[in-house]
């Protein structure tokens, strides 16, 4: 099975599956930076990384202008989009109509560097499957 797992990871048809990251935010700057450090050090980078900012000042947004990260996009949202669901509801609108798979984060989580190469691997390996969670393996 580990054999078959490899072949089916390795295949080009992994990097033609469009996908997007989405990451809500509140006040949590520091996580940010770690959490996003571990994304640009992934195998299969992401097509899209929104980042849903409901913190009132704008320390995330500063902390982002000072690192520049590929295909970032960042948005602020106002009292009324605050919360973890309402801001994942308006993530979800701002995804690209050119990806197939959204991903969500939590912003305190630091990601092995084939995360999203096995998470995204998964529908290759059953591409029937409506959503794949992630393993912590410690």
């Amino acid at each position: 099975m580990k054999d078959e797992r490899k072949t089916i990871l390795s295949s080009s048809s992994l990097n033609k599956i469009p996908f997007s990251l989405i990451v809500c935010t509140y006040k949590r700057q520091d996580a940010l930076f770690k959490l996003l450090e571990s994304v640009v050090r992934q195998s299969l980078y992401p097509d899209q990384i929104l980042i849903i900012d409901g913190s009132p000042e704008d320390a995330t947004k500063e902390m982002l202008l000072d690192k520049k990260y590929p295909k970032l996009e960042y948005f602020k949202v106002d009292v009324i989009h605050r919360g973890l669901t309402k801001q994942r509801n308006y993530g979800v609108k701002k995804v690209s109509e050119t990806s197939e798979i959204v991903c969500f984060l939590d912003v305190d989580i630091v990601l092995t560097p084939d995360y999203f190469q096995n998470l995204i691997g998964t529908y290759s390996q059953f591409p029937d499957a409506l959503g794949v969670g992630g393993v912590y393996p410690g």
